[in-house]
């Protein structure tokens, strides 16, 4: 059995409606027939009413057949149109990971590099200021973005803010306008803060599906304090790599463990 429904999903009352208001003309009709009338009379009001009964049916027969019609276009134009939105939904996400993905190997060699120097000499002001490629998809599909999850879109627009932050302190340093509130040390510390905001990023981006590391030399990177990871337990997802060289990969690895028992927060 089928069962007319709403466009709420509750069952429609409509066709009940008409088949009660058809019933209702009907026997007016039949009962204004019967008052003061002949035995003819009454046998031809009576004729009258059936025919009307009958031609009642058909209509409601028709008006219900249409109206299955029409529920049936509506919900096949609202599968319709979710299927392209999962579809839409899962190339912006296919394309940001794999722009994600390739800043990664910049954003891991930056975070090295500036935190032994920020250990040698944190107050130092950079003659050479770094610079990261220009995002591609980021600025295509940036309308997009509003339709992650709150924390996911958060981290990729912060994550993307800092890379044309750190492109424009750079452009304006080789115009010869450096600015004066950067040193080794904030710089350090901006490359950690990206790197966190890149894994939780690819992260949000693939249901914390971890991507694996395709450098071979990682035990000779820099952490915080300036010491190589291999005095720490190695990283073994390019997720946990850049918490690492944020000096938060203890931090991370117990996060994964909560979201992995359902217990906690997920990682990103």
């Amino acid at each position: 059995m089928w069962q007319l429904l709403n466009r709420d999903g509750r069952p429609s009352n409509f066709i009940v409606g008409l088949g009660l208001w058809f019933l209702a003309i009907s026997l007016a009709g039949f009962g204004a027939a019967l008052m003061s009338s002949t035995a003819g009379e009454i046998a031809s009001a009576l004729s009258t009413v059936v025919a009307s009964i009958i031609g009642g049916g058909f209509v409601l027969a028709a008006a219900l057949i249409a109206w299955r019609s029409v529920r049936m276009q509506i919900a096949l134009q609202e599968r319709a149109e979710g299927r392209k939105q999962e579809a839409s939904s899962l190339n912006f996400r296919t394309a940001l990971t794999a722009e994600l993905l390739a800043f990664s190997p910049s954003i891991i060699e930056a975070t090295s590099t500036w935190n032994l120097r920020a250990q040698e000499n944190s107050a130092a002001i950079p003659t050479v200021w770094p610079s990261l490629m220009r995002p591609r998809v980021y600025d295509a599909l940036l309308a997009q973005v509003g339709s992650l999850d709150g924390w996911v879109a958060s981290a990729v627009i912060s994550f993307y803010g800092n890379v044309l932050d750190l492109n424009e302190l750079s452009a304006e340093a080789m115009r010869q306008r450096p600015t004066t509130a950067e040193n080794y040390g904030t710089l350090a510390r901006r490359f950690q803060t990206m790197g966190k905001y890149l894994a939780d990023s690819l992260d949000g981006l693939n249901s914390d599906r971890q991507f694996p590391i395709l450098r071979q030399d990682i035990g000779s990177l820099r952490v915080p304090d300036g010491s190589t990871i291999g005095y720490f337990i190695v990283p073994r997802t390019l997720q946990e790599l850049l918490y690492t060289l944020a000096g938060e990969g203890a931090q991370y690895r117990a996060r994964r463990r909560r979201s992995e028992s359902g217990a906690g927060e997920p990682a990103g």
